[in-house]
């Protein structure tokens, strides 16, 4: 699986993490919900996500031919 795509779920699982724990009562789910979005405003803002890099040092392939 390319890391892009693996990237994505693990996204998906950690909002759906931080969802069910302000669901619950727990406040610690703002503090994950929070991560998530500082994390996806510094990938659109300097174009750098640090855990696409981390999966990509790990040896993932990329989705694309033509990503660096």
């Amino acid at each position: 699986m390319c890391f892009e795509k693996v990237q994505r779920f693990l996204m998906a699982s950690v909002i759906t993490l931080g969802t069910l724990l302000v669901f619950y009562g727990n406040p610690l789910g703002f503090g994950v919900l929070g991560f998530v979005i500082f994390m996806v405003l510094l990938w659109g803002v300097v174009d750098f996500c640090p855990s696409l890099w981390m999966l990509e040092k790990l040896g993932l392939p990329s989705c694309s031919k033509n990503r660096r």
